[in-house]
């Protein structure tokens, strides 16, 4: 179906929740985005390709704990962590060294925007999945959580 190959990760307040949300979408004085914006990453990584790149700002996004993860993002992300010089190791070397939480919420989603933003479902300007017809019947999902304050 339209949906086969696609991750999903709470977070923005629509009406799917199922889209991670960039720092800078919350209010400046939520306690998430400042504390991700103080002293932001620069990173030194070594892609895929052999690719070295210098002073890289990934920008964080947030998630919650409610996801459902393909296979194949899963093993890249293994992959990516198992490689000392990637983007997914440098980025956690970053947030240990400078004592930020590293949560399923940010760590994941941050990642899968940075890795696979493509497999992310897509959703029209009004929140709602930018999908003709949807035919999933293997999984049962429920927004539990509150990301963003009222």
């Amino acid at each position: 179906g339209p949906l086969a190959k696609t991750n999903f990760v709470t977070s923005h307040s629509c009406e799917t929740g199922l889209v991670p949300a960039p720092i800078h979408f919350f209010p400046k004085k939520w306690h998430k985005r400042g504390h991700y914006s103080e002293n932001p990453a620069r990173l030194n990584y070594v892609d895929d390709d052999g690719v070295s790149h210098s002073n890289y700002a990934p920008e964080t996004y947030f998630g919650s704990q409610w996801m459902i993860l393909q296979f194949d993002w899963c093993q890249l992300l293994v992959r990516q962590l198992d490689r000392p010089d990637s983007l997914a190791s440098q980025y956690k070397k970053y947030l240990i060294a400078t004592k930020k939480l590293m949560t399923d919420e940010t760590f994941i989603p941050t990642m899968l925007m940075h890795y696979m933003p493509k497999t992310i479902p897509e959703v029209d300007e009004d929140g709602y999945l930018d999908v003709d017809e949807v035919d999933m019947y293997a999984i049962r999902y429920e927004r539990m959580d509150e990301n963003m304050p009222n």
